[in-house]
């Protein structure tokens, strides 16, 4: 019941728009994906920006944007909240399936799979980060059964291979899992030195590890993927224009959701009377860094970790049934999870998915991007105007991906959130236009832009307003479109304001 909860959380019409509308990234990867599939090859530049036309394109998330158009083309964009839907609920599945298997008890369990799933939830929208977080479940239970030498050395590196690489296909968080891995391996080297029977066991393992950096290599792009992907993940300035990828709010819902899952990982570290394994050890801390510096990577913390925290808080609980009334309730939630094991609501799921596959096939235009978020009604106003696709526009770097979805190939946009490919130079560039600096005009006449398609409600729609070098050719709620004011082409074009 709790997956069917989760699904229907992701899929029902209000969820699911949400789920596609917080900014114009899922748009971007429904647009190339759509372009691989028109095309029938990868891409190795991005066609829709006039900006940066002729620069290489890595694209470290291509199988999943194909993967979500092929969604798309079936089911329109409610496609693309049912593999989000899917994804999370079976990534929760799994989660849950771990804790059983760690013998975790019933109210640790729901205490650390709620906290999971509401850190889930900071970052639940449709994207190709998703498939990342199933194949980071798959890898981290592989190990833990591994750690208990149920999976062979070598079935274990092939398999951590095969999983790697299929990660490094569809996101670039697949960085991680050599990490994953090393921390067992690291723990399986303490093993070996003080018991020798463990060497040949932690050569395997430690093979493993070279196997899973083999397999990021070995992507469409090889290793210019690393070279493009790390020194982006360590420019400050471009981390910081996506909110992301920001620290979490210490002060805030986030922030207070992280803070308690470190209070639960230390009680689950100190609390028990058995010491902790040092695989988890390695991998609490190590995620807990990537963590307290990008909340992106708190639901993969919660994720990998939630099983082994809810076990130990369930060791916790067992060695304090001296105390007045743990006994009740360790009894209560040892019998709870022993009535719930073996289900995990995969029936459910499944009878949701198809009923809700059928539903949104018969009524494809039920989910669509959201029109208070999105310029829809400027859009429409711009395609029955094609004397504009002859010259350069400028937009909001947010509503880059919608718009090269709804205009490509008439027009380019300036500009889209894919800060890794526009690069820091241009990115500080177009921020002081969007922001509306002294030097806003300026850069547009520079760039050669001829008109704008802007957020009505900013800073620069005020701008643009004073300018006497421009004029508004068009206003709705949402957006606005300004020419400049000589441009001799614009004569018939303008709405009445």
């Amino acid at each position: 019941m709790l997956l069917g909860a989760l699904w229907l959380g992701c899929v029902v019409p209000p969820r699911a728009v949400a789920a596609i509308s917080a900014d114009g990234d899922t748009a971007m990867h429904l647009f190339l994906g759509e372009l691989m599939l028109e095309r029938g090859t990868l891409l190795q530049t991005e066609p829709s920006t006039w900006l940066v036309p002729d620069r290489q394109y890595i694209d470290h998330e291509w199988l999943a944007q194909i993967l979500l158009a092929l969604s798309a083309r079936v089911f329109g964009p409610a496609g693309l909240a049912l593999v989000a839907g899917t994804l999370i609920a079976s990534t929760i599945g799994l989660v849950w399936k771990r804790m059983q298997r760690l013998g975790a008890t019933m109210w640790p369990s729901l205490i650390v799979i709620l906290l999971t799933i509401l850190l889930q939830r900071t970052n639940s929208l449709a994207r190709p980060h998703l498939f990342g977080w199933l194949l980071a479940t798959l890898l981290l239970a592989l190990w833990e059964r591994r750690q208990d030498d149920e999976v062979r050395g070598p079935q274990a590196a092939w398999a951590t291979f095969g999983l790697t690489l299929t990660w490094i296909q569809v996101h670039g968080s697949a960085l991680l899992a050599p990490l994953v891995v090393g921390c067992f391996f690291l723990a399986r080297v303490v093993r070996a030195a003080a018991d020798s029977a463990q060497q040949r066991q932690a050569a395997y393992d430690g093979a493993a590890v070279l196997l899973a950096v083999l397999a990021t290599f070995l992507n469409p792009w090889g290793w210019q993927l690393h070279a493009h992907f790390l020194p982006w993940l360590a420019n400050p300035y471009l981390q910081s224009l996506t909110v992301e990828f920001m620290h979490p709010d210490w002060g805030g819902p986030t922030g207070a959701a992280v803070l308690t899952w470190w209070a639960l990982c230390a009680v689950a570290l100190f609390g028990p009377r058995q010491r902790p394994d040092l695989a988890h050890v390695l991998l609490i801390g190590g995620i807990s860094i990537l963590a307290a510096r990008s909340m992106r990577h708190a639901p993969i913390l919660a994720i990998l970790t939630a099983p082994w925290v809810a076990a130990r808080l369930s060791t916790f609980l067992a060695d304090r049934t001296g105390w007045p009334g743990v006994a009740a309730v360790y009894e209560s939630s040892t019998r709870l999870a022993e009535e719930d094991r073996g289900r995990w609501g995969l029936g459910w799921l499944l009878v949701l998915a198809v009923a809700s596959a059928v539903y949104y096939a018969r009524a494809p235009g039920s989910v669509d991007f959201d029109p208070q978020v999105f310029p829809q009604r400027t859009v429409a106003w711009v395609q029955e105007r094609p004397e504009l696709a002859r010259h350069r526009m400028f937009n909001s770097f947010m509503w880059g991906g919608y718009l090269s979805r709804a205009l490509f190939p008439e027009h380019r946009t300036s500009m889209n959130s894919w800060q890794d490919h526009i690069g820091e130079t241009l990115m500080r560039r177009y921020m002081k236009v969007h922001t509306a600096s002294p030097e806003a005009t300026r850069i547009l006449d520079e760039e050669g832009v001829d008109w704008v398609l802007f957020d009505t409600r900013s800073s620069l729609s005020r701008r643009l307003d004073e300018s006497e070098a421009w004029r508004v050719c068009h206003r709705d709620p949402v957006a606005s479109v300004w020419v400049r004011t000589e441009a001799p082409w614009s004569a018939g074009i303008c709405d009445p304001i």
